[in-house]
């Protein structure tokens, strides 16, 4: 029971919430390619509508569905509305308990461009709209008992992986590695150093994708902070939570997923080459490419749409 003191704010109506998550799960393609030359599965999204195949920013009401999103997933605890989704029901509503925003969350959505075309709000949105197509691709393969999945970062500079997946099927289960990267500009630099992919030498303080998952696999590096996300999931799924099954799947079951947002105009199946020496097995390898026409000017929109929703239910941030 919410006390009668508390202020409650319905950000979203179920209805709302509803739209935006039919709008990413119907149309959204989930079809992976293998590439055999690589070893990896190259799923490159788009989004189907009669007749034609679009990108994200192509979408009417894109921007406004994607704000209702971002919303969810950045405010709401994933416990809050998995269950709706999976269902398939209208019951979630998107509650605030404050006329404040939570300051680290406002200073995200307040986010401006820098002289370098760094934007804490696009870095953002990246890793949220990463996570819904995922999100949208696990429950349309329908290849699942139960599953979850671990919420974006708050801000984007948070330390640790950008998430984590765990789905339990009928005689083993997935763990789902996620990794995301964006660009305005040709994204290939963002993906793997020149030296893990001549050489297999990596910088200790390496941030390129496949560096880290590749540290990840034979280092052992960021193997804390998985585990510690791994261990909330197993027990929300009332799955075994000892630290021995944990360390197995999170090393023999894991699906390294690298998500990159950019501009359409720059998607190429060579940018995930060197998947290969993180894994053997290309299934485990997944290099996710989501394309814009726009993508700069697709993340102003939505950002401009988040404080819109925010402003007109008298949120101060």
């Amino acid at each position: 029971m919410v006390d009668a003191g508390i202020c409650v704010i319905d950000l979203l109506s179920s209805v709302e919430v509803h739209e935006a998550w039919a709008w990413i799960k119907n149309h959204i393609s989930i079809e992976q390619v293998l590439i055999e030359d690589h070893g990896y599965n190259f799923d490159h999204k788009h989004w189907h509508y009669p007749g034609h195949i679009i990108c994200v920013d192509q979408c009417e009401n894109a921007d406004l569905l994607l704000a209702r999103l971002y919303l969810v997933s950045q405010l709401a605890p994933v416990s809050d509305y998995l269950i709706s989704l999976k269902n398939d029901t209208r019951d979630f509503i998107l509650h605030l308990y404050s006329e404040l925003l939570d300051e680290d969350v406002a200073r995200v959505v307040n986010a401006i461009e820098t002289r370098r075309n760094l934007n804490s709000f696009r870095n953002s949105l990246s890793e949220h709209l990463a996570y819904w197509a995922i999100l949208a691709s696990i429950i349309k393969s329908n290849e699942f008992n139960d599953f979850s999945v671990v919420k974006p970062n708050l801000q984007p500079e948070d330390k640790g992986p950008d998430g984590l997946a765990y789905i339990v099927c009928d005689d083993h289960a997935i763990i789902k590695i996620i990794s995301v990267k964006n660009s305005i500009n040709p994204p290939k630099d963002l993906i793997s150093s020149a030296g893990f992919r001549t050489n297999d030498v990596i910088e200790p303080d390496c941030t390129k994708m496949l560096d880290e998952f590749y540290a990840f696999q034979y280092q052992n590096r960021g193997f804390q902070r998985l585990d510690e996300k791994l261990n909330s999931l197993s027990q929300e799924l009332h799955q075994d939570t000892t630290s021995q099954i944990r360390h197995s799947l999170l090393l023999q079951q894991s699906h390294f997923n690298g998500a990159v947002v950019a501009n359409e105009e720059h998607v190429n199946t060579d940018l995930f080459t060197g998947y290969s020496k993180i894994s053997d097995k290309p299934i485990r390898c997944i290099g996710i490419y989501i394309g814009s026409a726009n993508w700069r000017d697709f993340a102003y929109k939505v950002q401009k749409n988040v404080k819109e929703i925010l402003s007109d239910k008298g949120i101060n941030f």
